[in-house]
């Protein structure tokens, strides 16, 4: 709870002791009173609610609800009086997820959202990027259908703009549906790439910087294939946590299609750590050590990994049966490779797998 006060008004407090002479009217309470008449305070409240919620917590757990208390001393000498605005951190209900319940508890259950949600709204039109982000991401993926129903085309373009407004998080699923929403087309990913490169450069989405790995990596959107600038993006996603990055680092250093930016002994050290917990990987990381050793000319060691990696990736149960289909052809070709002793050099863009549902 937090308060603020205000100073003192004789004059309006000698009108209050007119206006007010007992008890309160229509639109206040009285909640105390002590002393006896002619020396005594009294505290009302009018019963009038605002909400103070901020900005950036206006579709949380809680809200933050003010009213005003007013202090009168009662004394014909020295009248006084004083205005205390208090503040409640109040639980919001939660809003009905069925019919059923929809009904069970009425449309108060509601209201209260409805307010907030048309204060966003009227925030984001002003040009607020948090407020556009909210409403937009409401709009785009539907998660209140009761209350904003789904539009993925109007929920993109308020991301859009949100993104434009400089709020990262906002930048990045913009990207995301941009590149989605049209297949991962090239203009798609032509589109989507100054929304990218805002999220990059936010710095709080740590696969955004792995997107743009990818981007260098494969050579996207106008790009040329860059595997340093590749792995310097993956690099910083793994210094921002991105669990995968260290996979995607070795991969791209150890595969590199580039001949003279590919680096066989970086991508072996930082393979190191992955083969420390060879029993923890998945069969993507079994596969990328694989690479690294071939690359590094170890292939009896690339042939036992490949070898457990093609094991549990047929044991991998979310794999469709096209993907499925298609990781093993790749794979089993470079465990050719290893057991002839040949390394592998990257031959495909994951772009293109991802565009035909192969990746």
């Amino acid at each position: 709870m937090r308060t603020e006060g205000r100073g003192t008004a004789r004059a309006l407090a000698a009108m209050a002791l007119v206006a007010l002479p007992g008890v309160a009217s229509a639109n206040m309470l009285m909640l105390h009173a002590q002393g006896n008449p002619g020396d005594r305070e009294l505290f009302f409240t009018n019963l009038m609610m605002a909400d103070r919620t901020p900005m950036e917590a206006m579709l949380g757990p809680t809200s933050i609800r003010e009213i005003e208390v007013f202090g009168l001393y009662e004394n014909v000498a020295k009248p006084d009086w004083s205005v205390l605005k208090l503040q409640f951190e109040c639980p919001v209900a939660p809003i009905p997820s069925s019919p059923t319940s929809r009904r069970a508890t009425g449309p108060a259950v509601a209201a209260p959202l409805r307010w907030r949600l048309r204060a966003v709204r009227s925030k984001a039109e002003a040009g607020d990027a948090f407020a556009q982000f909210a409403f937009g991401a409401l709009q785009y993926g539907g998660g209140m259908p009761q209350l904003v129903p789904k539009n993925a085309a109007e929920g993109l373009a308020w991301l859009e703009k949100a993104s434009e407004g400089g709020h990262g998080q906002a930048a990045w699923l913009a990207s995301v549906a941009i590149t989605e929403e049209g297949g991962f087309s090239d203009d798609a990913m032509q589109r989507a790439l100054p929304h990218l490169t805002r999220a990059a450069a936010h710095g709080t989405e740590p696969q955004a910087l792995l997107a743009m790995a990818q981007y260098h990596h494969d050579g996207l959107a106008g790009m040329a294939r860059d595997c340093r600038q590749a792995d310097a993006w993956a690099a910083r996603a793994e210094e921002a946590g991105a669990k995968q990055a260290r996979n995607e680092r070795v991969w791209i250093l150890a595969t590199c299609p580039v001949p003279d930016q590919r680096d066989t002994v970086r991508a072996l050290e930082l393979s190191q750590f992955m083969i420390q917990r060879r029993d923890e990987l998945d069969w993507h990381e079994l596969d990328t050590v694989a690479a690294a050793l071939a690359a590094h000319g170890d292939f009896a060691r690339a042939t036992q990994f490949q070898t457990l990696a093609l094991e549990k990736m047929a044991a991998d149960e979310d794999l469709s049966k096209d993907r499925r289909a298609a990781a093993r052809k790749r794979m089993s070709a470079r465990l050719g490779k290893y057991r002839n002793d040949r390394d592998y050099v990257l031959d495909y863009r994951a772009i293109d797998e991802m565009r035909a549902g192969r990746l």
